[in-house]
């Protein structure tokens, strides 16, 4: 008997995209937009208390989609599960998330302060809505 994984085709991951006029001008996405799915990627790890440890980059896929490109957080090798407990087991991934969106940013001729409202906008978005909905659970 044999099993086969079918997973889906990425055209470029984060760091080729951000170096390579060619696959910015084939996948049409913004900035805000790349911080959104892997801040969304990153959430939903972290409500599962799984720790990335592996975020950068060349692991952030992006693929063409109908109306928007998709952008997917990828390679879980090296992630760990947390035990339960309160607060944030997480801070590695957010301070790896907040250089990611530093290095999109500045690429893209972003200024710092521009970058940094742009990572609380994102970032604090998804808090917010993880926060209501573990109270939600809890309730």
């Amino acid at each position: 008997m044999r099993f086969y994984v079918v997973l889906e085709l990425f055209e470029a991951n984060l760091f080729d995209f951000i170096r390579t006029q060619d696959l910015q001008d084939k996948i049409k996405i913004k900035v805000e937009n790349v911080l959104d799915g892997v801040s969304q990627g990153l959430a939903e790890l972290h409500h599962c208390q799984i720790t990335l440890n592996n975020l950068k980059p060349n692991n952030i896929l992006l693929s063409r989609g109908n109306r928007n490109a998709r952008v997917v957080v990828s390679d879980l090798g090296h992630s760990v599960k947390q035990p339960s407990q309160t607060g944030t087991p997480c801070d590695k991934d957010l301070e790896v998330f907040a250089n990611i969106a530093q290095f999109c940013l500045v690429d893209a001729g972003k200024t710092a302060q521009n970058w940094e409202e742009c990572i609380k906008k994102v970032y604090t978005r998804k808090v917010e809505v993880a926060k209501r909905e573990q109270f939600l659970a809890t309730s």
